[in-house]
């Protein structure tokens, strides 16, 4: 899938990867390895990892490209891969565990292990939403994936299952894979083992096996082992992906080698042992490995595994991607075959490629059956044409939502409080109504770039049902219950509307501030805000500007902006900051424009930093400003000029000027020591005046006291002043 990443710094060139002798590698397997070379040279891949099984023996297993290019770390079979969705036949081993010792029952409703809040089938029954049927993707949960970034944590499980855990079909009756359906057998395996699911399956399945590369996280003795997962820019340049976690750790989060997999592997070959040690009886792997959901032409789900024919053999599978990770798992059961392969790149079709080429060695003679393809015409019945209401169910409370279909392949949507938004081209796909647009809907908090909204509505006489699927590729899939009636003598939403946007940029460069690279977009303002960002094509706008050659961002921001006084005498003095990009100044550095005393207040017409924030408030500014606490400015109204030290008394009112400002709205105190009187303060005198800004949540910045040859002694007193002030520090003119 594509997507935009908040992605590492680095970006390494290397020369081509160069491979010793190949003198293991048996022969047969010689032409999928020079393939391999070729796809790690012509940087379609940063690394590779593959193992092959036959007949309970790893015949081939090697590694490919650079596992940690940032460190120059070469990939081999014992190299650590993000699993991505193969992490699904694992959970679904440690379920069937727990099934064998009669703790599980796999056709007993999943709500009977679960603490709350409760599956919920807005058709059937929730009872029917068993452990077997969710194992198998056919309990009618519906799409979902959820990745947090940035240190940003997980939506706890009962809140991921409050706002998701709902049928968005009749359960048992069709097939829709779901990453929160096994989120969920991780959660069950969890309470009803009464041990955390990461320890259950380490204890249980990966220890058992000798799988010592495996687990839900890289285990600290292993962490030089560990790849980097890695995508390419708009250049094909590879680059590091940071850290990620999900809402959904049993369908995703295992860690695991080639060596590792290979030895899961030969245990479900074997009928459930390996090399002496039973972890499930023959008769559960048998289970695990029937089909008993149906995906059509041949195709199936079993417990943990898509159940399929390839080159004319029983093959049991799983695939995984997701940012930075592609990885391919295939069991041929009858032939005691198994292929596996690991990237650290989002490049599937490179993975199932070298996947498919192992496979024609080990299985010459056979074929895979064409593909047939559908011809039936994707029409939308007349039944559907008119105007639909009702709710769409999101986590902040229910929305109205309003669905026009019309019949010259269109439709149109609006929700409560906003204008309608036309649709793209609206299907009828195996019973379905689909339709889609790029809108905002809020999802994630850390989330702000655009989002497609995909409609997927069952019709059920007088009403649709189902989801709308909010999209963000690499971020999130998370759908929301629709329900809406027909509504009887209303045939339009038009009428009325005004554009949906009153400003439009059309095909910008977008740079949205968040470390993700350029990429192309519009931007739609409405009552003076930012509306959406992303390709908003066929959205209305009283005025479009065709920004093709220009970049679009959010405003810069002047750390040192020094005074905003002069906007107060003429606004047009904003006009070179403006006329930058810079729509925002923090302003004082020491010495500034309040607090002020005595002759200075009188001049002014203010004395508090309250009163400046309102003088400026009533004049209007050309741009934002934010505020710091002068510390020279401070010192003067209560030392003066002089080389003072301050006395108790003197340093309780400097301290309440501080305070005052901090209420105002200031944002720290700053400090400008290379200039008297600054110079005369001491390190514990400013310490004492961040500490009264530490208390209000502020930051302690400063223009150091050196920035030459006493330039490292100067940034150790910044932080210095900082701890004791538990604030954060800001160096201005850092050299």
């Amino acid at each position: 899938m594509a997507r935009t990443l908040i992605l590492g710094a680095l970006i390494l060139l290397t020369r081509p990867f160069e491979l010793p002798e190949s003198e293991g590698t048996p022969a047969e397997f010689q032409s999928v390895r020079d393939h391999m070379v070729t796809q790690v040279n012509e940087g379609r891949v940063a690394s590779v990892a593959v193992a092959v099984v036959k007949d309970d023996r790893v015949v081939w297993s090697e590694g490919f490209g650079m596992a940690n290019r940032e460190s120059g770390v070469a990939a081999t079979p014992d190299t650590i891969y993000r699993l991505a969705s193969i992490s699904k036949p694992m959970t679904a081993t440690g379920l069937m565990v727990l099934v064998e010792r009669g703790k599980i029952e796999l056709d007993a409703p999943a709500n009977r292990y679960l603490r709350d809040p409760p599956l919920r089938a807005p058709f059937g029954s929730a009872d029917d939403m068993t452990v077997r049927r969710i194992a198998n993707h056919t309990s009618g949960l519906p799409v979902h994936y959820n990745f947090f970034y940035d240190g940003q944590p997980p939506t706890s499980f009962a809140e991921t299952l409050r706002r998701y855990g709902f049928a968005s079909k009749e359960p048992g009756k069709s097939g829709e894979y779901s990453n929160l359906g096994y989120g969920i057998l991780g959660q069950i395996t969890e309470v009803v083992s009464g041990t955390r699911w990461r320890d259950f399956m380490e204890q249980e399945v990966y220890d058992p096996l000798g799988m010592s590369r495996t687990s839900d996280r890289v285990r600290p003795e292993r962490f030089a082992d560990a790849s980097i997962p890695y995508t390419t820019d708009v250049a094909g340049r590879f680059v590091p992906i940071g850290p990620y976690e999900f809402d959904h750790p049993g369908a995703s989060s295992v860690w695991s080698s080639a060596a590792d997999m290979a030895r899961f592997a030969r245990m479900h070959l074997g009928g459930g042992e390996l090399d002496g040690k039973r972890i499930l009886r023959e008769a559960t792997i048998r289970a695990m490995q029937e089909k008993t959901g149906d995906r059509g032409e041949g195709t199936g789900t079993g417990i943990g595994w898509a159940v399929t024919t390839e080159r004319g053999c029983r093959c049991l599978s799983h695939s995984g991607g997701m940012p930075g990770v592609s990885t391919l798992l295939r069991l041929y059961p009858d032939e005691k075959m198994a292929t596996i392969v690991l990237s650290n790149t989002d490049t599937p079709g490179v993975v199932r490629g070298i996947s498919d080429r192992i496979s024609e060695v080990l299985l010459p003679g056979g074929e895979n059956p064409p593909v047939a393809h559908s011809s039936t015409p994707r029409v939308v019945p007349a039944s559907l044409f008119g105007l639909w209401k009702g709710s769409l169910s999101h986590p902040d409370g229910d929305i109205v939502l309003l669905l026009e279909v019309r019949g010259d392949s269109k439709a149109r949507v609006k929700f409560a409080g906003t204008p309608s938004i036309d649709l793209g081209d609206d299907s009828l796909r195996r019973g379905r109504f689909y339709a889609s647009v790029e809108a905002r809907l809020p999802a994630q908090s850390s989330y702000h770039g655009p989002t497609q909204l995909e409609f997927q509505l069952d019709a059920r006489d007088d009403r649709l049902t189902g989801v709308m699927a909010s999209i963000a590729p690499g971020y999130f899939d998370l759908s929301h219950w629709v329900d809406l009636v027909k509504q009887s003598g209303v045939e339009s939403l038009a009428g009325g509307d005004r554009p949906l946007y009153d400003l439009m940029f059309r095909g910008g460069r977008i740079v949205d501030g968040c470390g993700t690279p350029w990429y192309r977009g519009d931007l739609g303002m409405r009552d003076g805000k930012i509306a959406a960002i992303g390709r908003l094509d066929g959205a209305s706008s009283a005025k479009v500007v065709a920004a093709s050659n220009l970049i679009i961002a959010p405003g810069f921001i002047d750390m040192m902006g020094q005074t905003a006084a002069p906007f107060l005498k003429d606004p047009r003095s904003g006009d070179n900051l403006i006329t930058q990009g810079i729509n925002t100044i923090n302003a004082g550095e020491g010495d500034f424009d309040a607090p002020l005393a005595g002759e200075a207040a009188e001049k002014a017409g203010w004395s508090t930093m309250a009163e400046y924030f309102e003088r400026l408030d009533r004049h209007g500014m050309p741009l934002n400003m934010v505020q710091t606490v002068g510390h020279t400015q401070v010192g003067r109204i209560v030392l003066g000029d002089a080389d003072v030290k301050p006395s108790l008394a003197d340093l309780e009112r400097m301290k309440a000027l501080v305070r005052e400002g901090m209420e105002a709205g200031a944002m720290g105190v700053s400090t400008s020591l290379i200039y008297p009187p600054a110079t005369y303060a001491s390190t514990e005198e400013i310490a004492a005046l961040a500490g009264v800004a530490g208390q209000y949540g502020g930051r302690y910045f400063t223009h150091m006291r050196n920035e030459g040859d006493r330039l490292l002694e100067a940034i150790d007193e910044a932080i210095a002043i900082g701890e004791t002030a538990s604030t954060p520090v800001h160096i201005f003119h850092l050299k």
